[in-house]
Formats: structure tokens, sequence, C-alpha cells
């Protein structure tokens, strides 16, 4: 069979569990193929995906407040809903990682318009400040996948 053809995987061992499918879908590999400028396949770690979460919370995880003299630590990211899945972060890694969005984006040109970037964050409920904890503590371990990011199958 000549052209492309749908790939079927045996499964899926990454922690962004929303985001994967085993199988693309026909019509959705019809409608990347017809995209005007093509589509750029995009593969990260989880732990590029942790570290996206983790930068997109920022200093808004831990606020403290004072009440009458009596200071409480508050969550600002349970509160206002703004800690991301895995999946998500994954989408927003070329945000925190400059040589993925200029390898992805291409290069700003001198004397050129800007480009502007939209990342749409969806959020997710299956995430908790708990689980940023975690993705800390797991990138600062021995324990990382250690293989580079793939643009278009070429490690970047």
């Amino acid at each position: 069979m000549d052209g492309p053809r749908l790939a079927r995987l045996d499964g899926i061992t990454s922690r962004a569990r929303t985001l994967g499918a085993r199988a693309v879908s026909f019509g959705a590999l019809k409608v990347a193929l017809a995209h005007p400028g093509g589509v750029i396949p995009v593969s990260v770690r989880d732990e590029d995906a942790m570290h996206a979460a983790i930068e997109f919370a920022g200093a808004s995880v831990l606020h403290i407040c004072r009440v009458s003299s009596v200071e409480y630590s508050i969550s600002i990211t349970d509160e206002q809903k703004i800690l991301v899945e895995l999946s998500c972060a994954t989408a927003m890694t070329p945000a925190y990682n400059p040589a993925l969005a200029k390898r992805v984006f291409g290069p700003h040109k001198v004397g050129s318009a800007k480009k502007t970037v939209v990342f749409i964050v969806c959020g997710g409920f299956n995430v908790t400040v708990d689980d940023l904890a975690g993705y800390k503590a797991h990138l600062k371990s021995d324990q990382q996948d250690n293989r580079p990011i793939q643009v278009a199958g070429e490690p970047l």
C-alpha cells in the first residue's frame, strides 16, 4: 500500500493518559494531511510535561494571607482551578522550552512581524497540588526518561 496508513500502538505508557489514543481515526488523519503547511509531529517526555505543568502553576501555587494576625496558607490553584493535567501540559511544553518553540514555530526574523502563539489551556480535573509535588520529586530523582524530544521524527 502506498501513501499514509493508520498505525496502532500496543499500549499507552505515558502518564498523560487522557491525551493518548492507541490509533488515530481515518477522518483525523485525512484532516491532518490536508492541513495547509502540513502538521509537525512532536513527542515529548512525561518529564517535559511535568516541567510545563509546574511552570504553568508558577508562583501562584501557594499564597499566604493574614487574617486577624494568623497566617493561612491557601492553595490558589485549588481555589482557581489553574492546575493542568499532564495531557494539557504536554501541549504547552513549547511555552517552557525555547529550543522546542524555535523548532516548532520557527525563529523570529529581525524586521518581521512578531508571531503570536496561543495555547488553549484545557486544565482538566484529574490533578492536584500533591500531583505537582510528586512531579517535582520525580524531576529531582534518577528515574527520568532521558530520551530527547522528537520533532518530525528527529531528536531536538
